[in-house]
């Protein structure tokens, strides 16, 4: 008797991988997006580097509304990832679209999101603080989604 196996993994097996590569894919978005936003603020001064304001009572962005607008961004760029491994080839939105609908849903522009970003960068604890508060929302939401 011939026995066929085939490479499929059952239901179980595939909601723990998928588990595991949302979070590798999340924290890997989470690397892209600081890296991006942090690498141009090492330039030297006049180069056109966004600098940070000054004092926080020139944050345009309040802590709280930039944990969601990293959220979002996060969300966006997973998503891009997700179509672009998917090789779905209609959906012609880049990032960048994204981040404009980010900044028009959260009443910002791109320059403010910057120059709030170089602001909270300046104290790596804060920063840390926000992508702590950024992963409990996450799994926040990530507990709805599996309720609904």
């Amino acid at each position: 008797m011939f026995i066929y196996k085939t490479n499929r993994m059952d239901a179980t097996q595939k909601k723990g991988r998928s588990r595991a590569a949302r979070l590798a894919w999340f924290y890997c978005c989470a690397i892209t997006v600081v890296c991006t936003l942090l690498l141009p603020c090492c330039k030297g001064a006049g180069s056109g580097v966004v600098t940070a304001p000054k004092s926080s009572t020139s944050v345009s962005i309040q802590r709280d509304t930039m944990v969601r607008i990293l959220i979002d961004m996060h969300l966006a760029e997973a998503m891009i990832q997700s179509v672009r491994r998917d090789r779905d080839t209609t959906v012609k939105a880049t990032i960048q679209d994204y981040y404009n609908i980010i900044y028009q849903t959260h009443h910002v522009t791109g320059q403010q999101f910057k120059e709030a970003f170089a602001y909270y960068s300046q104290d790596i604890e804060t920063l840390d603080k926000m992508y702590d508060d950024m992963q409990i929302l996450l799994s926040k939401m990530e507990e709805e989604a599996k309720v609904k």
